[in-house]
């Protein structure tokens, strides 16, 4: 898996980093989406962490929802992945990605980058 960064947020306490495994893909491929969550404060460095949800919706280029607010599955502390099947009738270019971490503060963090189909 290509790691290819594109996208570094930061809101109150909550950073996310996302991943895809590839920059480009064919429409009816399939794409996966990593997410990184960390707990980052002024006074302490990074760490890996669960909020209590991590959430992705999919847009398409004309603004039809593909994926909407699904839950990403947890691989370990902190890191998170969504599968998503493309359909080879989905519309072709840029669609828009925004994972939603919310943690039991209530500190929320939407961060949403762009990936070609």
């Amino acid at each position: 898996m290509e790691r290819v960064q594109l996208d570094i947020s930061i809101i109150e306490r909550i950073k996310i980093e996302l991943f895809f495994n590839m920059l480009e893909i064919l429409r009816g491929s399939s794409v996966r989406t990593a997410a990184l969550i960390y707990n980052s404060t002024f006074f302490a460095a990074d760490a890996l962490f669960d909020p209590s949800s991590v959430k992705i919706t999919i847009t398409d280029p004309n603004g039809l929802v593909k994926v909407n607010g699904v839950a990403m599955t947890k691989s370990v502390t902190g890191k998170y992945y969504y599968d998503w099947q493309t359909a080879t009738t989905d519309a072709a270019g840029t669609y828009t990605l925004s994972v939603l971490a919310d943690d039991t503060l209530d500190c929320k963090k939407e961060s949403k980058s762009l990936l070609l189909v």
